[in-house]
C-alpha cells in the first residue's frame, strides 16, 4: 500500500494538528501487554499489510514521538517535525531520511535495520540534547541480502551533544 495515499485517506489534517505520538506497526496480539501498556496514549495504527514508498509527516507539527515499524518505507520526511523527540523507524527499507534541520528536542534515534545509503554523522550535529542513537542492523538475513544501513566517517560531529548515554552504529 501506497504510505503517503495511506496517510491522506487515513488521518485528515486536522486530525494530524493533535497527534503527538503516533504509531505505526504490524498487528499485535490482543494480550500483548506492552504495546497495550506502554505505548496506551499513542495514536496507533496496526496495519495488516505493509506501508510502502515515501511518506512526508510534515503536515504533523505537533509530533513528538514517532514509530514506524515492521514497514515496507523507503524515504521519511521529518524536516519540519522540530517537536520530535523520540523517533524509532525500526525495520523498514529506508534508503534515507530527511531529519528536522535543528532541535532542541530530540532526545532518541532509533533507525536499524533499514536500507539508508552512505552518510556521515553530520546530520545529527544539530541536536544538543541528544541522549541515543541507534543506528546499526543487526539482522543477519537483512545484511546477507545487502539491505543493511550504512554510516560513515567519526563521531566528531556529535560533540556538540553533551548528553549522550548511547551509541550503537
Amino acid at each position: 500500500m501506497d504510505a503517503q495515499i495511506w496517510l491522506n485517506q487515513t488521518i485528515t489534517t486536522n486530525q494530524r494538528e493533535d497527534i503527538q505520538k503516533l504509531l505505526i506497526s504490524i498487528p499485535r496480539k490482543q494480550n500483548d501487554y506492552f504495546h497495550l501498556n506502554f505505548y496506551r496514549d499513542f495514536t496507533k495504527y496496526y496495519l495488516p499489510n505493509s506501508l510502502n514508498g515515501e511518506l512526508d509527516l510534515s503536515t504533523f507539527p505537533n509530533l513528538t514521538h514517532l514509530i514506524i515499524e515492521y514497514q515496507g518505507l523507503t524515504s521519511l520526511n521529518l524536516e519540519s517535525n522540530q517537536q520530535l523527540e523520540d523517533i524509532d523507524t525500526s525495520n523498514n527499507l529506508l534508503q534515507t531520511i530527511t531529519f528536522p534541520r535543528t532541535t532542541n528536542h530530540l532526545k532518541r534515534v532509533y533507525v536499524p535495520n533499514n536500507n539508508l545509503r552512505p552518510r556521515d554523522l553530520t546530520v545529527f550535529a544539530n541536536y544538543p540534547h541528544l541522549e541515543y542513537l541507534i543506528l546499526g542492523t543487526n539482522d543477519n538475513s537483512r545484511i546477507q541480502q545487502d539491505i543493511y544501513n550504512q554510516w560513515q566517517g567519526s563521531l566528531s560531529p556529535l560533540g556538540k551533544s553533551n548528553w549522550i548515554e548511547r551509541i550503537r552504529y
